[in-house]
């Protein structure tokens, strides 16, 4: 819990706070020190439903796509591999808004 809290810190200084964080019933997500420390923040903290990966669908599908490209990279620097996957992710356009997820992200 401790270790996710500060990765979150770090995600929240660069981006900012979300309303909500979404997770699965891991541990680390379930202990009551990482409800506190969003509840301190104000963050709604939602839960999907155990044993049923498909509630969280989205999250899903971008863990499938990562791991597919990655055992099409083979094995290699994964720093590497990863960075250069997150830059053609973050850098296409998505067909629906015609916009890049940095573009709409940063403006």
């Amino acid at each position: 819990s401790e270790k996710v809290a500060m990765m979150l810190c770090r995600l929240f200084a660069t981006h900012g706070l979300p309303d909500a964080v979404v997770s699965d019933n891991g541990p680390q997500f379930t202990s009551n020190e990482f409800e506190v420390f969003l509840a301190n923040l104000g963050i709604r903290h939602i839960l999907t439903a155990p044993f049923h990966p498909a509630s969280n669908g989205l999250a899903e599908r971008v863990v499938r796509s990562v791991k597919e490209a990655l055992e099409r990279l083979g094995p290699t620097d994964w720093q590497a591999s990863v960075a250069k996957y997150l830059m053609t992710q973050h850098t296409t356009l998505c067909a629906t808004t015609n916009r890049s997820p940095a573009e709409m992200l940063m403006g």
